[in-house]
């Protein structure tokens, strides 16, 4: 049997009204490729459905990022995007830790003595480095729900 492929894109620009330039990456082979993907065939259909499904997310919210209505724009460039947000979070996310670093057994934080700006762009200070995968936590569980609690609060 013969199947026509329509790119992602031609769809999501026909229901959306984005354009096919801004979500070049959408194609789901070329992102197969890209990450070294391999699925039997009943798990490529529905990895690429799923992959669909994401598009969608990622071109509405990048269309409500082009009407400055949100702060950041989203990508399928990364290689989660064939995972839905559970599957994502159960693979990739732990529950918190119960540790004396994750809690706030050293009470509340003294107000220093100076005046802090209201807003501080770390980036242009050398401080923040690039977007790394973290992988697996393992046995390291403690360290990263520290990380994710310093960072994401």
């Amino acid at each position: 049997m013969h199947t026509t492929t329509i790119p992602c894109c031609l769809v999501l620009s026909a229901l959306l009204g984005v354009s096919c330039a801004a979500n070049a990456d959408l194609d789901f082979e070329t992102w197969v490729t890209k990450h070294n993907k391999l699925y039997t065939q009943k798990e490529k259909a529905q990895r690429a459905r799923i992959f669909a499904e994401n598009a969608i997310t990622v071109a509405r919210h990048n269309a409500a990022y082009a009407r400055k209505e949100t702060a950041f724009a989203m990508s399928l460039a990364g290689p989660f995007s064939d995972l839905t947000d559970a599957e994502f979070s159960h693979l990739h996310l732990m529950e918190p830790q119960n540790c004396s670093a994750t809690h706030n057994s050293s009470g509340p934080v003294p107000k220093g003595s100076g005046s802090l700006p209201k807003a501080k762009e770390w980036r242009t200070h050398a401080v923040i480095t690039p977007i790394k995968s973290q992988g697996h936590c393992g046995r390291w569980a403690e360290l990263c729900s520290v990380f994710r609690a310093v960072v994401f609060g």
